[in-house]
């Protein structure tokens, strides 16, 4: 075990989801083994309130807003930002700082701000698939992310990413696989009282998503995919668990396209996994995914999932084993594929114990802790 450190967590503005869970994990393991600080934009009220239930008080550092794009204003705007996180970070004396981000431009004032108040280690995770910028722009930004001592992606495809998009040295960066508690997902539920918790009938074929409503999670496929489906499967529902910019939008497709009254639109929910009890397959019809988070938790919950082959998904799932890929964008693959699992009750109990089986195996939250506290212990002796 490391001797005891004074840690810093600083959380991108609007976490919520994966990251969101991934930090908390890593907060609540770290916690017990050393001194924790938490740094989070006051806007991130979810994550804010995972916090309060665990009495941790979040230091303020106000990013600039998310919508920025380019280089000349959120340069402009980050100097504010730069200085308030300079100020707090300094303040702590910290030996680590660990950054979590998913759109890197939010974190880039905080990263450099911790170099100029001369945290001895600085680290980031990186936990979504990144967007290609102009040279200029990723010229920036490969400064910017040189301050780091060491950055963390959460599956090769997210490596690959830095290293062609951002121009970061391929040695600079280790992959930490995203994990969770399987045993999380043991506690007895009664499944007819979630399906009426969620207005939907004890004898209904479920497919549920879970996941911020936007265009790259694809839930307008599977709003399609239902219209397909409905005149021959009479007892299918959709569950929808989550929101976004795209849920009105979402809400009018599913008007058009004649499915209104079996689409439930749920909402955020913080007890999202409980609710992944209730459905009979998960759906992740994704136009981008890193590694994410809900697969990984409805594996966890012996459920089978069909999945786009985008980003780290076919890197988690076992097609034809675990669940069943398609390729992403393509309908008529998505509704074949949902179509065949609904038919065939016995493969999805055969393919949820299966995923329960992979996901214990190969990714499980006790190696995603012990290998970050180790890269911790790699980096400081570095630095």
């Amino acid at each position: 075990m490391l001797a005891r450190l004074r840690i810093g967590y600083y959380i991108a503005p609007y976490s919520e989801g994966g990251m969101a869970r991934h930090a908390l994990a890593l907060i609540d393991y770290m916690r017990a083994r050393h001194e924790v600080v938490v740094f989070c934009d006051p806007r991130s009220q979810t994550f804010r309130e995972a916090l309060a239930g665990r009495e941790i008080a979040p230091l303020n550092i106000l990013s600039y807003p998310a919508k920025e794009r380019g280089i000349v204003r959120p340069a402009m705007n980050g100097w504010r930002p730069f200085l308030a996180a300079r100020s707090a970070i300094g303040a702590e004396r910290l030996d680590i700082v660990h950054f979590h981000a998913g759109r890197l431009g939010a974190v880039y004032p905080a990263i450099l701000a911790s170099r100029a108040a001369g945290i001895p280690t600085r680290l980031l995770t990186v936990h979504n698939a990144l967007a290609g910028h102009s040279t200029l722009q990723r010229f920036f930004e490969a400064r910017a992310l040189r301050r780091l001592d060491r950055i963390v992606a959460v599956c090769r495809e997210v490596k690959d990413d830095l290293v062609a998009k951002k121009n970061v040295a391929p040695e600079k960066i280790s992959i930490i696989a995203n994990g969770v508690d399987s045993s999380e997902f043991d506690v007895p539920v009664d499944t007819a009282a979630l399906r009426h918790e969620l207005d939907v009938e004890e004898s209904a074929q479920v497919i549920g998503a879970v996941g911020r409503l936007d265009a790259d999670k694809g839930i307008d496929l599977l709003i399609r995919a239902a219209a397909r489906l409905r005149a021959r499967r009479p007892a299918l529902r959709v569950v929808l668990v989550g929101s976004g910019p795209h849920e009105g939008a979402l809400k009018e497709l599913a008007e058009r396209e004649g499915v209104r009254d079996i689409v439930r639109f749920a909402g955020y929910r913080a007890d999202a996994r409980r609710l992944m009890h209730a459905v009979d397959i998960i759906a992740l019809p994704s136009r981008q995914e890193a590694q994410p988070f809900t697969l990984l938790e409805a594996m966890a919950a012996r459920k089978p999932a069909v999945a786009a082959a985008v980003g780290g998904i076919p890197a988690i799932m076992v097609d034809g084993v675990t669940g069943l890929l398609f390729p992403s964008g393509d309908v008529e693959a998505f509704t074949i594929a949902v179509e065949k699992l609904l038919a065939d009750a016995n493969a999805r109990t055969a393919m949820g114990d299966a995923a329960r089986e992979r996901v214990e195996r190969e990714f499980s939250q006790t190696a995603m802790l012990e290998n970050t506290e180790k890269l911790y212990k790699e980096a400081l002796r570095k630095a």
